[in-house]
């Protein structure tokens, strides 16, 4: 569960780095990135 923790955590930062490079915050990525937390988070609550 703390492996699975932490790579969510890594996604987050990865999506804020990702965010500022590109200012745009194109809303299908922002789309994207919610369905994939989302998706993350119902794996992790069967972990």
């Amino acid at each position: 569960m703390r492996d699975y923790r932490n790579l969510y955590i890594e996604r987050l930062k990865k999506y804020v780095r990702e965010e500022r490079a590109d200012r745009r915050g194109d809303i299908n990525d922002r789309l994207n990135f919610a369905k994939n937390a989302m998706l993350d988070k119902l794996v992790g609550s069967y972990l």
